[in-house]
């Protein structure tokens, strides 16, 4: 089962990039945007920063596809999802790649699969292509949301019309 969460970052404590925060104590850089026992401190980061950076945590069976190998600025990086998601909906046979350079690219593979990459492919793995796109849709959607609580601010009906439309279609492969 594939769990897809987003991350905040820390902006009180210094990141020190991700191959020490392998081997530290994740929580200690990141607040989970979804925990409710971070909610005033999360709630105060993105009403004085609104350009908050965080990662977006992937994984399939508890086993890690993506964490903060990627950081950008929380909305766009949703942003720049959900356009390569609805980019490689409407892939035709003869391109079979589209990407969000220099991030990551969404391969069509056979039998209901999709190859996710980046680090330049460094980092590859097969997935099943629904559940996949699905759970990062779900992921944006709760994102959102979250994020547009904390800021006061009304859900903006053409993401969530988008959201709701690309998942529809993810539904129907």
């Amino acid at each position: 089962m594939f769990q897809v969460k987003t991350f905040l970052q820390n902006p009180y404590v210094i990141y020190p990039g991700p191959e020490q925060v392998r081997q530290g104590v994740f929580t200690k850089y990141f607040f989970d945007m979804e925990d409710q026992k971070n909610n005033e401190e999360i709630k105060r980061i993105v009403e004085k920063r609104g350009n908050v950076y965080g990662c977006v945590h992937i994984s399939l069976n508890n086993k890690v596809i993506l964490d903060d190998e990627i950081m950008e600025r929380l909305p766009l990086y949703w942003i720049m999802w959900i356009e390569t998601i609805e980019d490689y909906l409407q892939m035709t046979d003869v391109v079979k790649t589209v990407a969000m350079e220099p991030y990551f690219s969404l391969t069509k593979s056979d039998n209901n699969c999709l190859t996710f990459s980046y680090g330049g492919g460094f980092y590859s793995f097969l997935l099943p292509e629904k559940e996949f796109l699905i759970a990062v849709l779900q992921g944006g959607r709760n994102f959102f949301a979250r994020y547009l609580e904390l800021r006061f601010t009304p859900y903006p009906l053409s993401a969530a019309e988008k959201l709701e439309s690309l998942i529809m279609l993810v539904n129907r492969l």
